[in-house]
């Protein structure tokens, strides 16, 4: 469902701005950075392959490293991202979910 036309917009502004920040957290940032997930985030805030399909692939690169990395994962927990992860990547495999975020 991420690939609904409407959602795209919606699904950036929610999120994306939330994820820049994370990325500036200096627990995180050198892991992101080394991660590559970085061209995603700025990708996804703006880039011009802004949408929620670069918007997943940012995420989805964020929690693999996150999953590997205690104090990735650590960090993410302060900063209240797992919830936003969660919902983020529920969503795309259910409308439901996805409406309930866009809304």
């Amino acid at each position: 469902w991420c690939q609904e036309p409407w959602a795209t917009d919606r699904l950036v502004h929610r999120f994306s701005g939330a994820l820049l920040a994370l990325s500036r957290q200096p627990p995180l940032k050198p892991s992101i950075l080394a991660s590559g997930c970085g061209r995603f985030l700025v990708a996804a805030a703006g880039g011009p392959d802004r949408g929620a399909p670069t918007l997943l692939n940012a995420l989805s690169c964020i929690s693999n490293l996150a999953l590997k990395n205690p104090p990735g994962r650590e960090a993410l927990t302060q900063a209240g991202a797992v919830p936003v992860l969660a919902s983020l990547l529920g969503a795309c495999a259910d409308r439901g979910v996805l409406e309930r975020a866009c809304s």
